[in-house]
């Protein structure tokens, strides 16, 4: 970014929305920069915002007990490939995924979804057996997707969106973009939005999209207090070696049913490369004895304490129970935010003329980033909600009265 540039669209945040929105304004011919700094090195002194991509699995599939998440993440797996050739970077693993039903309430969900969106896929029950031995589901009906739905790895997939993006003309800005306001077009200028940054530096666009994730509402509070429940999770993840690897390998992502009081169902992802070079499995669960982050000092706080290793023995146990026989040879846990909608769907809304919120994704997003940023970039170019197959008002943002 240079010193007096101007832009079309700013986008606040660049993780796996505002990386996905970024790509399709640029392919759309756009002038834009994205603003979003890099991963923190050390969660402890990080003093800035947290983002949801510090991971590298994520299940992705398009069986889903909502119709339009299904669609949402089938328009986004679509994309992987162009994607992952336009950057010649891999971060999809077409590994299938098995998805427990609770009740039979859910299961009509699934399949009306499954059957809607022309899902290859196979149901289970019990008396079948478990799809993959090395699993402990039974009890339990059994959706098994097949390929392409598996896993991605979203800290590739937002790397390889920017470089997509940049290759096509889009700026990027390695900082935090802490306000946003209108420009006074009566004393001269052309109108559009100032960007202030923590530097002190400005950028100017005609037109602003905020995807900042859990902070988002931060962000926006000069137009109202959003409808945004900010929650506390954590997820834990198991080392394994080379002979468990070998013993694992194949293994499919799950989402499936837990017979415990304290949590509503959990989720792992098969055996995945980090940073480090290690492989680990990875486990996730929903807790009901989450509480709510309100103030950027709450959600701040959590991501750099330890409370998380509360949970730790907890998720140790599902994922131990899930793979039986698990052999590892280091346990870690890390701490999430997950920033929850009263409507379970992302705002993708405008808050202002040339304004637009993209966020509030309710921890099921990373697989469809790319199809929810293509969303909110069109409603920037075309000034109006035009999908034909998704109601506005899904997705409408909602602020707090009162």
């Amino acid at each position: 970014m240079n010193a007096g540039s101007r832009y079309e669209v700013a986008v606040v945040g660049a993780g796996l929305i505002g990386a996905a929105a970024l790509r399709h304004l640029a392919s759309a011919g756009v002038r834009c920069v994205g603003i979003g700094p890099d991963e923190p090195t050390d969660f402890g002194t990080h003093d800035g915002p947290f983002a949801s991509h510090y991971d590298s699995g994520r299940i992705t599939r398009m069986i889903d007990p909502q119709y339009e998440w299904g669609l949402l993440a089938k328009r986004a797996i679509a994309n992987y490939a162009s994607i992952e050739a336009a950057s010649g970077m891999t971060f999809h693993s077409p590994t299938g995924m098995l998805y427990t039903a609770k009740d039979a309430s859910e299961f009509a969900r699934l399949q009306n979804t499954a059957d809607r969106l022309n899902v290859e896929y196979s149901v289970l029950t019990a008396d079948a057996g478990v799809p993959d031995s090395r699993l402990a589901l039974s009890g339990s009906t059994v959706f098994e997707e097949a390929a392409p739905a598996g896993h991605i790895n979203p800290r590739v997939m937002r790397v390889a969106q920017l470089k997509v993006a940049r290759a096509l003309g889009a700026d990027v800005v390695r900082q935090v973009a802490v306000s946003a306001a209108p420009i006074d077009a009566s004393v001269g200028g052309r109108g559009g939005w100032e960007v202030r940054l923590t530097d002190g530096s400005t950028c100017r666009a005609e037109r602003v999209l905020v995807a900042a994730g859990p902070h988002a509402d931060e962000f926006i509070a000069p137009w109202g207090r959003l409808a945004y429940d900010v929650r506390n999770e954590a997820i834990v993840t198991a080392e394994i070696d080379e002979a468990e690897q070998t013993r694992l390998a194949g293994l499919p992502a799950v989402i499936a049913d837990v017979e415990d009081e304290s949590t509503d169902g959990c989720y792992m992802v098969p055996p995945t490369v980090y940073p480090d070079g290690s492989v680990r499995i990875k486990l996730g669960a929903g807790l009901f004895i989450g509480r709510s982050l309100i103030t950027a000092d709450d959600r701040r706080r959590w991501m750099r304490s330890d409370e998380h290793l509360e949970q730790f023995p907890h998720l140790k146990r599902l994922l131990e129970n899930l793979v039986p026989g698990l052999r590892s040879s280091s346990w870690s846990s890390k701490p999430c935010l997950i920033p929850l909608t009263p409507s379970r769907f992302p705002y993708v809304d405008h808050l202002d003329e040339g304004l637009v919120i993209a966020a509030g994704c309710n921890g099921w997003a990373g697989k469809s980033a790319d199809a929810i940023g293509a969303l909110a970039a069109g409603l920037l170019r075309e000034g109006r909600w035009s999908d034909p197959d998704l109601s506005e008002s899904d997705f409408r943002a909602h602020f707090v009265v009162g």
